[in-house]
């Protein structure tokens, strides 16, 4: 048998042999759910566990529907009634405020959700230059 023959097939067994000599156990599909559930169960308990100690030390409570039925059903009468016209302009501020804030959360969580500040990245986009 000439050289490269041998050699040859003595790399192939020795791959062979490593490739299933492994005497570690596989992982079931099962171990690798349950690391899973294990860690979602302990970040879960601990969001709510600081979303308890936020809520108490900031004095927040759940939000009462009978009272957001109430402000949304007043909002709109105040449109149909004319009442909207007296409204003070330290209210108007304070409620564009407010919107300014929740638009502004939801920008930066489109932001962290694309991992990018502008835009989303297009693959080949570069390609086209500023054609599209």
């Amino acid at each position: 048998m000439s050289r490269p023959v041998r050699f040859l097939l003595a790399s192939s067994r020795s791959i062979a042999g490593r490739r299933f000599a492994s005497t570690a156990p596989k992982k079931t599909w099962g171990d690798r759910v349950s690391g899973i559930t294990d860690t979602l169960v302990y970040y879960s308990r601990v969001g709510i566990e600081l979303g308890k100690q936020v809520g108490f030390h900031q004095k927040i409570a759940l939000p009462n529907v009978t009272a957001g039925l109430e402000g949304t059903s007043a909002f709109f009468a105040a449109f149909q009634n004319g009442t909207w016209k007296k409204v003070p302009l330290s209210d108007a501020a304070k409620f564009v405020a407010r919107g300014i804030e929740v638009v502004g959360f939801f920008l930066v969580g489109e932001m962290i959700g694309r991992f990018n500040v502008i835009g989303y990245k297009i693959p080949g986009a570069e390609a086209h230059g500023d054609n599209h």
